[in-house]
């Protein structure tokens, strides 16, 4: 669902959310997943050309500039996050976790307008790390040799960034088709399954799991198919399996807070003013959270410029209107003053976006705990076990569990 593209006109393609494509650094598991990529069908990087706008767009860095801010500011700003020696592993919420990582002022007149902006919602009534979801783990502070200097210290190095994404980096290569968006690299994983005889249904969803003594026996599907079942991987949301394995609740749930995804696609009719891959939008005064420029990220040059921009919006609240979103990319300087759109078109994802409150991951937690101690021949992985976020994540999780049940399948037999 996130790693599909569709055609809006000859041969432009978009991406409904997840773009470029990284390398998990498990060798075997990028072999299957990377391994017959090559530079005639895909733009491969070394390094990812991420920005951010915030004040001003950052056409070197993803991370946010407290040099934007005023002198005063920032002064203050990175006197508090210097005078941090120690920080502590364990929070009860984010704003206590970035107090103590980053200090009151940049925690109060950074963070908070901003993941607010993004999650509706304050720092206090999110969990821990939530930041981490936007990039936000980094900033930058000083000047780009004193930040170098500072890095070589371990508490500076996990709060302050290189000024620029060509240092730093690791070896992991990432990639962009250069035609036809992601989708071509799930259409292709398809083939590769169904060459190997693995039957890949799509379009369909499970209404029913029946089970005895512990064991899942038999899923069954919308149009009716029966599936026997030796092992059930689950990687949706939990409260459906619970809902097609009819599984009393001991206590009531609270519904979770979502945002909608609300996507905005355009074709422009001047060439970007920035080469970044995509950027995040952090300023507080405007309604986008991301942009992709796909011809950057493509490598091709064909008539017209298409972008994505991605606002999370409340919902229940009117969506922008697209002429607002893309006047945005106007201030933000990613196109030109006088560009116009000559194609556009909205896609609103609805319960896209839970919000990491308290109460969702207490729920969450109940939910995975309850289904996980029913049934002994399942595992909860990706958003159901609420343990990987990231894609590279998920399939390094995914990977790691199905060898592990290759390893016992092997032993017994």
């Amino acid at each position: 669902g996130l790693l599909k593209s569709f055609q809006a006109r000859d041969d432009v393609f978009f991406d409904c959310w997840t773009h470029l494509l990284a390398q998990t650094g498990f060798d075997e598991l990028d072999q299957i997943l990377f391994g017959d990529i090559t530079q005639d069908k895909y733009n491969i990087f070394e390094y990812v050309k991420a920005g951010n706008f915030y004040r001003q767009l950052n056409d070197h860095s993803p991370f946010i500039d407290l040099n934007s801010l005023n002198k005063e500011d920032h002064q203050q700003g990175v006197k508090e996050i210097l005078n941090i020696t120690e920080i502590k592993e364990e929070f009860q919420n984010l704003e206590e976790q970035l107090l103590a990582t980053f200090g009151k002022y940049i925690t109060e007149n950074v963070f908070a307008p901003v993941m607010r902006k993004l999650l509706k919602t304050e720092l206090a009534d999110l969990v821990p790390n939530a930041h981490l979801y936007f990039g936000l783990k980094r900033v930058l502070a000083l000047t780009p040799e004193e930040s170098r200097e500072l890095k070589n210290i371990p508490i500076h190095d996990e709060r302050l960034g290189f000024h620029s994404f060509k240092e730093g980096v690791s070896s992991i290569k990432s990639f962009y088709p250069h035609e036809r968006g992601v989708g071509a690299w799930i259409e292709r994983l398809k083939m590769e399954l169904e060459k190997a005889n693995v039957e890949v249904l799509l379009n369909n969803s499970v209404t029913e799991i029946k089970s005895e003594s512990g064991e899942i026996q038999q899923v069954i599907l919308e149009d009716s198919r029966q599936l026997e079942c030796d092992f059930l991987i689950w990687t949706i949301p939990s409260f459906m399996l619970i809902k097609a394995a009819k599984i009393n609740l001991e206590r009531k749930l609270s519904p979770p807070k979502k945002l909608v995804s609300c996507l905005y696609h355009f074709i422009v009719d001047k060439p970007y003013k920035t080469d970044l891959h995509f950027a995040h939008c952090y300023d507080e005064r405007l309604k986008a959270f991301r942009m992709t420029f796909y011809r950057n990220a493509n490598g091709q040059v064909e008539k017209g410029y298409p972008l994505t921009v991605e606002v999370l919006a409340e919902e229940g609240v009117d969506p922008e209107k697209e002429e607002d979103v893309f006047n945005e990319l106007k201030e933000m300087k990613v196109i030109e003053a006088d560009s116009k759109y000559t194609f556009s078109k909205s896609d609103f994802i609805k319960g896209g976006f839970p919000i990491p409150t308290h109460q969702f991951k207490k729920d969450s937690m109940y939910q995975n705990e309850l289904v996980s101690n029913q049934f002994d021949n399942l595992r909860l992985l990706g958003k159901a076990s609420g343990k990987s976020f990231f894609m590279s994540d998920v399939l390094r999780e995914t990977f790691d569990c199905i060898s592990k049940l290759s390893e016992v399948s092997e032993i017994h037999g």
